[in-house]
């Protein structure tokens, strides 16, 4: 009578082990679901602005060689190269290739050039880190910082080492202020890309080399940010003849004022 006591055992072993696989399996999915739903309340980590995408730098502004100081496309042969962290634009490889051997030699007179350019639409007159003011008993006392062909103004030698060592951080605050200032006084009215077409509410806009840019669509933009050099200087133009014009006014108000 051994075999009916041998098919009970085997029949208690397969039960057990079914039971077992079956509270195992539910074990699984509890901590599954707890898993998830701790995913779900768990806070998401947000990126900032500035570490959302590495900054580049921004483009070559300058209508002349990096190298000769004679316009770009003097030749016919003009140069872009990525140099040092930065674009350089040159007339010849030759030029190119010149640079490279002795950057010491070129670069700081690229930046006075950059700086002259960049200084009169810088949107901030206080230091861009520490946030105080860069002007002392009525004289500017700021510090220029050339980082990737961009303008940096700040108060110290301890907030240019900041500005060198985090970049991208100050070019999206101060990404931020030129377009504050541009949706106050933009100095075109129309499409830089199409002078027809008449900027309004739905107008793209954007920072490019340190400028307000807009236009009439993403099209347009999209021109804009593949050749800088095609719209930039009609930008700055208009930006000058503004900054010219608030001064007369000024001038006049103050004549007025004493008169």
């Amino acid at each position: 009578m051994r075999a009916p006591l041998d098919l009970r055992i085997l029949f208690f072993n397969d039960t057990n082990m079914r039971l077992l696989i079956t509270l195992l399996l539910a074990a699984s999915l509890a901590a599954l679901a707890f898993s998830q739903e701790g995913a779900k309340s768990a806070p998401t980590a947000q990126k900032s602005p500035e570490s959302a995408q590495e900054w580049a730098g921004e483009p070559y502004t300058l209508e002349t060689c990096a190298a000769s100081g004679r316009p770009i496309d003097v030749k016919g042969t003009p140069q872009t190269v990525r140099f040092a962290g930065r674009e350089l634009k040159f007339c010849c490889k030759g030029c190119a290739d010149y640079v490279k051997k002795d950057p010491g030699k070129f670069l700081g007179k690229v930046d006075e050039k950059l700086i002259a350019q960049q200084k009169p639409i810088y949107p901030s007159g206080k230091c861009l880190v520490a946030g105080k003011s860069l002007t002392k008993g009525g004289k500017d006392a700021g510090v220029d910082v050339m980082v990737g062909n961009r303008l940096f103004r700040v108060c110290c030698r301890r907030c240019v080492a900041k500005v060198k060592a985090d970049p991208a951080k100050y070019a999206a605050q101060l990404d931020a202020m030129v377009l504050e200032q541009a949706e106050k006084d933009y100095a075109m009215e129309s499409c830089v890309v199409n002078p027809k077409r008449k900027l309004d509410a739905k107008s793209k806009t954007a920072v490019i080399a340190g400028r307000a840019v807009k236009t009439c669509c993403s099209g347009c933009m999209r021109k804009v940010r593949s050749k800088p050099m095609s719209y930039i200087p009609a930008i700055d133009a208009a930006m000058a003849e503004a900054r010219k014009e608030a001064a007369a006014e000024k001038a006049a108000e103050k004549s007025t004022g004493k008169g």
